[in-house]
């Protein structure tokens, strides 16, 4: 019997991503320049920013219409490659 491998995932999808990194102050918005060059309907209310509790580090969650893996590759790669990212899950 033939057990084909499914997607993870079926596109398009709800996708959050989150991306912790130092907290300075331009860091937030040069994640959202990276998520806007990949999802280009992405609004500001889709993206959430939460400090450390010491305030050295912070996480910003996008939450976005997944159109394929291809985008959510591109967009994790470029994030991870950014200097003061430190995770991205």
């Amino acid at each position: 019997m033939d057990n084909p491998r499914r997607p993870l995932l079926q596109f398009p999808c709800v996708y959050p991503l989150k991306v912790i990194g130092k907290n300075l102050e331009q860091y937030p918005e040069d994640v959202r320049e990276i998520a806007r060059k990949h999802i280009p309907s992405l609004h500001t209310s889709q993206i959430t920013l939460t400090p450390s509790g010491n305030g050295s580090y912070c996480s910003l969650t996008i939450t976005f219409t997944a159109d394929n893996n291809e985008q959510v590759e591109n967009l994790y790669r470029e994030l991870s490659a950014h200097r003061h990212t430190i995770l991205v899950l």
